[in-house]
């Protein structure tokens, strides 16, 4: 009976659903305007981390429809996401190099991370 409630606890908690959190992203719409967008996501993830991945995915078919964009380059990746006290160290990878949009674009890009 001993090793039986282990097992029991184990399948009890294996079957539990995770609450979900969320959190908001932006994108740009047709004007060049902040939109906020909600990704859903397991509480057990850490929401910047979901922010910086959902973000860099791009908008979604929806959003897409909705003339929702991203100024960020396809192929942008997160090579790490750190906090350091009140600050996110964000490292990109190098297809971030290859942005061609110009200083107000450059605006928009920053601005969908940092607002």
């Amino acid at each position: 009976m001993k090793k039986l409630i282990p097992l029991l606890l184990i399948l009890a908690v294996a079957g539990c659903s995770v609450p979900n959190k969320t959190v908001k992203i932006y994108f740009l719409d047709k004007e060049n305007k902040l939109v906020w967008a909600e990704r859903e996501f397991p509480a057990v993830a850490h929401p910047l981390t979901v922010a910086i991945d959902e973000l860099l995915k791009g908008p979604n078919d929806q959003e897409s429809v909705n003339l929702l964009y991203s100024e960020i380059p396809q192929g942008v990746r997160a090579r790490s996401v750190e906090i350091e006290g009140d600050t996110a160290i964000i490292d990109l990878n190098s297809a971030l190099a290859e942005y061609k949009g110009g200083i107000e674009g450059a605006k928009r890009l920053i601005s969908q991370f940092i607002y």
